[in-house]
């Protein structure tokens, strides 16, 4: 199931030990096709770099359900090791994708 949500959210990155990818594929192509968006830049609020990667992320919820989801981002955003433990917020309408595998 894939659903997309748009708005300013507070994520944080998942490593790979946190998620099960059963499947190889472009996650910044995956997240423009079904964003219907083109992946400018990324999504942390105060980065101007371009995005790079569709990074796995954890979204804060109400009801804390811990879903995948993808967004653009940097590099340096994807590989920034605080991202891993606190959540940071989105710039202004950004588009998540929600998948199950």
């Amino acid at each position: 199931m894939i659903s997309k949500f748009i708005g300013q959210y507070f994520v944080k990155n998942k490593s790979s030990k946190e998620y099960v990818v059963t499947v190889s594929r472009n996650w910044l192509e995956f997240w423009s096709k079904y964003s219907t968006r083109t992946p400018l830049k990324c999504s942390i609020k105060g980065c101007s770099y371009e995005s790079e990667i569709g990074g796995h992320v954890k979204v804060k919820t109400k009801n804390n359900k811990d879903y995948d989801y993808i967004i653009p981002l940097c590099k340096k955003c994807n590989s920034n090791t605080h991202l891993y433990s606190c959540y940071y917020e989105t710039k202004k309408n950004s588009c998540v994708i929600r998948f199950n595998e």
